[in-house]
């Protein structure tokens, strides 16, 4: 979903190259900078205050029902686990570059998601009560979207979205000797309480976790009463869910209209262990946006034996140096929400970097912004971030090399845009070509333009996935919000997680980007949280990845929990 104000790129490396022309600024000017510096810089500096993640209290469950079953029952949570494995057993692999579903052909007989067409079998076979009270929707091919909307619910009413995602990252062949057990195992360990398997956390855990739970509801004979539930499914979310969730989300919009769902919760934040602190839940409220620029570099060919002084590798090499040398500048926004996780962290948790909680108790936001800026972990919560993934050129050792292609990949900071990222990427790239003589060619969406020409060669820009930094949901005060916060607070004072009796609860910000992307018409309450115990060294997206049964049970008891208290307390 791309959201963005067009920029001329003309105009804009046009203001770069005056820039960097200006010898001076006009008195008056600095003057009155200064006036604004000391009005306004000195409050705005200020670190706002933030909600107390101390205050929220548990929500006693609208539908207890089977939460002791869940919470103590050791052979049911072994079941639990076993459907889990099963889960992952189905490799349900997407790639970058795999193709949309062929919908001439039925699923099982499609090369690329015939495993889909086996987890759908699963699934349905696995849960047999919540499809038949469901009704089950393939949505471009491998989506699954299922909705239960009882008769005595009005049609008007805005069904309450759970969203997971059924795909998984590959695992690399060649890393296949450095995994325990081998990736789609979905071997149990139950010394270590340890499951492995790709998709173990990302995000198998979550899906099985909501089937689980309107499984036991059904068996109960439950029913939502006021709202009607859906359940969003997309099938390549780890491409960026290009075909599997943004076809739900049209879909879902063209049959409720605009802002007709009531909230979401989607993949995202999990509950920290503060060991004798107690636990953080952090449900995230907000994404950075994206960007990839892929720069080609085209240069005149020729014998290796009489090389100009620079090759196109050597030049592309340089423009990479400048990007890295010149990162992107923290900037601590105040409606960040993963600066209440940074306050949260700086009162309660001990063990907390001692830079960075002195830098909260300053009070300043300039020491905060320091402080964090030190910590990898932290950093990017509060800066647009810069990688430079895939470099590929040159064929023969004889031949110079005529095209050179770079891949940067860019995560916007919330207070930031497409459009500033983009003219920070230009202005290094004109940096380069100025002194090369190069021309430079811009190519966004199905607009090319040239921004200058050269005589030795040509840069071609192409921008892709451009995403602008997602709204930011409601938290303290809103109806939906609080359910959540008193949800995970009853769920982790539970004797299942020991003694420790403080939870706290912090909105936080996720540095990468959900399904969630396309759904921003449908409702301004989106929230990323499985409700899981975090699993240090869970290995998400490399190998052994891994989540554990306690993990699990903790994920089921609070989307049990949630369901119920979003359908009574709304």
């Amino acid at each position: 979903m791309s959201r963005y104000i067009p920029i001329n790129a003309q105009d804009a490396l046009d203001k770069l190259k005056a820039k960097k022309k200006q010898i001076s600024i006009g008195l008056a000017t600095i003057a009155a900078l200064l006036i604004l510096f000391f009005v306004f810089f000195t409050k705005s500096s200020e670190i706002p205050e933030c909600q107390d993640c101390k205050s929220y209290g548990p929500l006693k469950p609208a539908y207890k029902g089977s939460l002791d079953l869940i919470f103590e029952n050791k052979d049911y949570q072994l079941s639990v686990i076993e459907k889990l494995a099963g889960a992952i057993r189905i490799p349900t692999q997407i790639y970058d570059e795999t193709p949309p579903p062929d919908l001439s052909i039925p699923l099982k007989d499609d090369p690329n998601y015939k495993n889909f067409s086996l987890l759908h079998t699963y699934l349905e076979s696995t849960f047999p009560l919540v499809y038949s009270k469901f009704i089950v929707e393939k949505i471009n091919g491998a989506g699954l979207l299922l909705t239960w909307h009882p008769k005595h619910i009005p049609k008007d009413s805005k069904p309450f979205l759970l969203m997971a995602h059924q795909d998984v990252v590959p695992f690399d062949p060649s890393t296949v000797s450095r995994w325990t057990y081998p990736p789609f195992s979905g071997h149990y360990d139950k010394k270590t309480d340890t499951l492995y398997g790709r998709g173990s956390t990302d995000t198998k855990k979550l899906l099985i976790s909501h089937l689980e739970a309107l499984e036991l509801l059904i068996a109960a004979n439950w029913e939502p009463s006021k709202r009607p539930i859906l359940l969003s499914y997309g099938f390549d979310e780890e491409r960026g869910g290009i075909d599997g969730a943004s076809a739900i989300a049209k879909f879902i919009l063209e049959r409720y209209g605009p802002d007709s769902i009531y909230g979401l919760i989607d993949e995202g934040g999990e509950t920290g262990y503060l060991g004798d602190n107690g636990f953080i839940g952090s449900p995230v409220t907000a994404e950075k946006g994206y960007l990839d620029a892929i720069i080609t570099l085209n240069t005149k060919g020729g014998h290796s034996s009489i090389p100009p002084d620079h090759t196109s590798i050597g030049i592309i090499s340089e423009l990479n140096y400048l990007l890295e040398k010149n990162p992107y500048d923290p900037s601590i926004a105040v409606n960040n929400p993963a600066l209440e996780a940074v306050q949260c962290r700086a009162l309660y948790d001990k063990s907390f970097f001692g830079d960075v909680t002195k830098g909260f108790k300053s009070g300043r936001l300039g020491k905060l912004t320091n402080a964090v800026n030190n910590h990898l972990g932290y950093r990017y919560f509060f800066r647009t971030s810069q990688a430079i993934d895939i470099i590929k050129g040159g064929v023969k050792a004889n031949a110079l090399p005529e095209q050179v292609t770079v891949l940067v990949n860019n995560r916007i900071n919330i207070n930031s845009s497409v459009n500033e990222t983009l003219v920070h990427i230009l202005d290094l790239v004109s940096e380069v070509a100025d002194k090369y003589d190069l021309s430079i060619k811009l190519e966004r969406s199905s607009n090319a333009s040239e921004l200058k020409s050269g005589k030795n060669g040509e840069f071609v820009v192409v921008v892709r996935g451009e995403l602008e930094p997602a709204p930011i949901s409601p938290t303290a005060g809103d109806e939906m919000w609080e359910i959540i916060a008193g949800t995970i607070v009853n769920t982790y004072s539970s004797s299942f997680f020991g003694n420790n009796t403080e939870v706290y609860v912090a909105p936080s910000l996720t540095t990468g980007n959900t399904d969630t992307k396309y759904f921003w018409d449908l409702t301004k309450r989106i929230y990323r949280f499985s409700g899981s115990l975090h699993v240090n060294g869970s290995n998400a997206h490399t190998v052994d990845e891994k989540t554990t049964g306690k993990s699990i049970i903790s994920c089921l008891a609070f989307v049990y929990q949630i369901i119920g208290n979003i359908d009574k307390y709304t």
